[in-house]
């Protein structure tokens, strides 16, 4: 009996090493396809991590156009983008000539040259001619509101008579600027 006994105890063993031995062959192969599974995971995390970065990116380019659109306005004030925007000009001169205390008494545009020939996207000017009357401090003031003004506008000659007492007759010529 010992022999039957001792067949079956080994042959038991036999197929528990080669039960053994195929669990151990198909736990590997798990192993390594888990291990490529794992390694196709961190690359896709990789991959998520850095389309994260790149859409706070945009977002904070996006934010900032939108609040640099308002400062566009600001900028075109300035120096306007594709026309003198004559009216503009004309109701800022007088404005600060009645911030002044200034008394406007004729106000004109003078075209420039137009022989001279501007590239596009080039700086032209436009000169304004006007004749104010009021005190010198008054016309100092005014001349301050001018300099501190938005739009460049740059006086290019003054002239002044006294027409009474404490009241000077100025003319002034002053060109702003614009982008073609």
């Amino acid at each position: 009996m010992m022999p039957s006994n001792f067949k079956t105890k080994t042959l038991t063993l036999l197929l528990l090493a080669a039960a053994c031995v195929f669990a151990a062959y198909f736990a590997y192969r798990q192993y390594q396809h888990l291990s490529g599974s794992r390694a196709l995971l961190n690359q896709a995390k990789a991959e998520k991590t850095k389309l994260e970065d790149a859409q706070k990116q945009i977002n904070k380019f996006l934010e900032e156009y939108a609040s640099l659109t308002g400062e566009q306005t600001q900028a075109n004030a300035a120096l306007p983008v594709g026309g003198a925007n004559a009216a503009t000009v004309l109701a800022q001169v007088d404005k600060l000539a009645q911030l002044s205390g200034l008394t406007l008494g004729s106000l004109s545009i003078r075209d420039k040259n137009v022989e001279v020939k501007i590239a596009e996207n080039g700086v032209d000017f436009q000169d304004i001619e006007m004749e104010v009357s009021g005190s010198y401090p008054a016309f100092s003031n005014f001349l301050l509101l001018v300099e501190a003004n938005l739009r460049l506008i740059d006086v290019q000659n003054i002239s002044a008579r006294a027409e009474e007492e404490n009241l000077i007759k100025y003319k002034l010529v002053m060109r702003t600027y614009y982008q073609k």
